[in-house]
């Protein structure tokens, strides 16, 4: 059992500052190492909630408009899980077939580039690391 069971984390990519609350992969990570066998498990589950987010934005065009909040984030939670419960319908009755092209990208979305390492950030993912990988 996790001890810190109830507290959640975001995943970010390499170009982001760990933090507390964001976890980021160890780029160069020895293999065989517990940091490679964490890397691999933040990698493998980011992919698949990005592969999630592009299922969702392609055929949900509410969610994807302008990368922008026009709502509060409760209403925005509630929108994603329609579509959410949408897709799995979709899926269940073969309804798969049809993605629509894919649109381009907004040029004005924002990248946070990653400065110093937050040292908070590094020992709470050395913390679950040791937790999850010893």
């Amino acid at each position: 059992m996790i001890e810190n069971e109830g507290r959640y984390y975001l995943l970010g990519d390499n170009g982001y500052t760990p933090s507390p609350i964001l976890l980021t992969p160890i780029v160069d990570a020895p293999e065989g190492s517990l940091e490679a066998a964490y890397t691999h498990e933040h990698v493998s589950t980011r992919c698949k909630v990005e592969q999630c987010f592009g299922i969702l934005t392609r055929v949900w065009l509410v969610i994807s408009t302008a990368r922008k909040l026009f709502y509060s984030p409760e209403k925005v939670t509630r929108i994603i899980i329609a579509c959410a419960i949408l897709h799995n319908y979709r899926k269940l009755n073969g309804m798969l077939d049809y993605l629509p092209p894919l649109q381009p990208e907004d040029e004005n979305v924002q990248v946070h580039h990653r400065g110093n390492d937050d040292q908070a950030g590094l020992q709470e993912r050395n913390n679950i690391i040791n937790l999850m990988y010893n």
